[in-house]
């Protein structure tokens, strides 16, 4: 394709992500923002790596790559295809689990994670919670395990909310 000195390309951070630095998926806040369980817009490119943590500051956007454990690297990452885009990335659990292994998070509650990160209740009440049943023995990090084990169980237990 020739592109015209007027036209303006477009570019997919998300897949420009995966080329910059790999082995990579989008994951912690992006894949959040990208599944609808935060509402902000994300300003940076979030993504987990098994390489050493990384910043790359670009004109097209800023990305940053957080180590994950390698053992649970793969877990609940699926490929998507969006807008002549295609590019690998969290399920929402799965980022949440990254997000509390790269973070050190240690919420007392899921209320607590709910309150900090913004987390939209509806999304994650709704979420398939069988997805982070499997996260439970699954995640390579004891720390992330427990705390996910905490949740499920709120979960289970009939979490109403605030």
């Amino acid at each position: 394709m020739i592109q015209r000195p007027y036209q303006k390309m477009h570019y997919d951070e998300f897949e420009i992500a995966q080329a910059i630095y790999g082995p990579s998926y989008i994951s912690l806040e992006s894949a959040l923002s990208h599944h609808g369980w935060i509402p902000e817009k994300v300003n940076v490119c979030t993504s987990a790596t098994v390489k050493r943590s990384k910043k790359f500051i670009t004109n097209i956007a800023n990305f940053t790559y957080s180590r994950t454990p390698i053992k649970s690297f793969m877990l609940q990452v699926r490929r998507t295809e969006a807008s002549d885009a295609t590019f690998l990335i969290a399920e929402p659990w799965k980022a949440v689990a990254d997000h509390i292994y790269v973070h050190d998070r240690s919420w007392r509650s899921l209320t607590d994670m709910i309150s900090d990160m913004r987390i939209d209740e509806d999304s994650l009440l709704g979420s398939d919670v069988t997805q982070l049943e499997n996260l439970l023995t699954d995640y390579s990090s004891v720390k992330v395990r427990k705390l996910l084990t905490k949740f499920y169980t709120e979960i289970l237990n009939g979490y109403k909310g605030n």
